[in-house]
């Protein structure tokens, strides 16, 4: 069985699809979209801000040492890595160094952030050699262990990434150009406005000798061109700037009236559906990335709060399918060979607290709780492990905290019902469960 899956993941890897060749431009125009701006910068707002930790051997210096630089590189580069949201991947050259605690430990020096233009895949015959940097043929080639190809969305037969701007994002930019097109066109159509201008065609003669003496004539002596004069004159008004036309009038006998004349538009229409239109494509575009509108923006009503909290949930779901996606290749690609690098046989393993995640929520309330009280309820002594839960938020905690927390415990007067009550409503799933436990407690 093993061997046919083999098989069938070389065969998938032999007709890999090739990286298109205008993701570049592509982020570079969907950039200057500032709804299209803001929602990458969400997510990356998101997956760079999660709560990440080590699973180590904390009675081998060695890799309390590689735990503590690991965890700094990540937080030094992680926003480097997720512009691989917008271009599908994100290379990044690894350097290695010495630990100046002991000197018997390799660590990472630094994570260089490699141009999407110059670097790419090198694949051969369906097996990935490594990452090419600098010109097609011409560049140097790093292998595993050199570098963190950071890829996003990438799969056996796309081992290069995906932009999240592919598909439905384009379709969508490409409808809001269009209708930036036309709020532009109502705009200088309506609220700048316009009209009609009449000049006259049939130029009196003048003489030579008279150029540039009347309007009809210019300083080269030429016949002015009075269609264009008045465009001239009408832009820049448009431009907020003064109109200057000639005040002569036609000879009683040419019917009379002003030769020169203006007559203003209607006053300007409604653009309700071109804002509208615009309204809705803001939501659509946000929904492109994957994220719901009412998770970061708000139209209209405020409206009913599952739904809202609905899309909250939908906005985590995608932001931790991306986390899990950065921290695994994290994991191989830049701590595994580490760790190999040390001759380390335990790898430090990479965990991460989901994004929206109720328990951790309850958690995080009740160490809050607990240190906002200036004695400790008989709750943490006696029902829950509060120095495990304090400990697994990463707070610093003294030795014997678990005696301090016990001698504070005997010193506390009996807690008042309705506190015990609230801090076991934060961490039972029901109220029923919430009186039994109460009813359990002396005092």
């Amino acid at each position: 069985m093993a061997r046919n899956m083999s098989v069938v993941s070389r065969l998938i890897g032999q007709s890999s699809e090739k990286e298109p060749s205008n993701t570049g431009s592509l982020v570079d125009k969907m950039r200057k979209d500032p709804i299209f701006k803001f929602g990458t910068r969400v997510l990356k707002s998101y997956v760079s801000g999660v709560s990440v930790s080590t699973d180590f051997d904390a009675d081998d210096p060695r890799q309390k040492i590689l735990s503590s630089n690991i965890l700094s590189i990540w937080d030094s580069y992680i926003l480097s890595a997720v512009d691989a949201i917008e271009y599908g991947r994100q290379a990044l050259e690894i350097t290695y160094g010495i630990s100046k605690e002991d000197p018997s430990v390799n660590i990472i020096a630094e994570l260089t952030p490699i141009p999407w233009a110059l670097c790419r895949l090198k694949v051969d015959d369906g097996i990935v050699l490594g990452v090419e940097v600098g010109k097609p043929s011409e560049g140097i080639l790093l292998r595993g262990g050199e570098v963190w190809w950071c890829a996003i969305d990438a799969s056996r037969s796309n081992p290069h990434g995906t932009s999240i701007y592919r598909g439905a994002p384009w379709e969508v930019y490409q409808r809001r150009e269009a209708m930036r097109k036309n709020r532009k066109a109502f705009t200088e159509r309506f609220s700048i406005g316009g009209g009609v201008a009449t000049v006259p065609i049939d130029l009196p003669s003048t003489s030579i000798t008279d150029k540039g003496a009347s309007p009809e004539i210019d300083a080269n002596g030429d016949p002015v061109d009075t269609v264009q004069a008045m465009g001239e004159q009408l832009q820049s008004l448009k431009s907020g700037g003064w109109i200057v036309i000639p005040s002569a009038n036609y000879s009683a006998d040419k019917g009379g009236g002003r030769q020169y004349t203006i007559e203003a538009f209607p006053e300007p229409k409604s653009s309700d559906p071109l804002d509208k239109e615009k309204e809705a494509l803001d939501v659509e575009a946000i929904w492109s990335l994957g994220i719901p509108e009412r998770a970061i923006m708000q139209q209209g009503q405020t409206g009913a709060y599952a739904l809202a909290d609905a899309h909250q949930k939908v906005l985590h779901d995608r932001v931790n399918e991306i986390v899990r996606q950065v921290i695994t290749s994290f994991q191989r690609q830049v701590v595994a060979p580490l760790c190999e690098l040390n001759r380390m046989s335990n790898v430090i393993e990479m965990t991460w607290q989901r994004v929206g995640d109720a328990q951790s929520e309850r958690v995080n309330k009740l160490i809050d709780t607990a240190i906002s009280q200036p004695t400790p309820n008989p709750l943490l002594t006696k029902v829950i492990d509060i120095v495990s839960l304090i400990e697994g938020e990463g707070i610093p905690l003294q030795d014997n905290a678990r005696e301090a927390l016990a001698l504070l415990s005997t010193q506390a007067g009996p807690a008042s019902p309705g506190m015990a009550f609230s801090i076991i409503e934060d961490i039972m799933q029901s109220s029923g469960e919430a009186v039994k436990r109460l009813g359990a407690i002396d005092g």
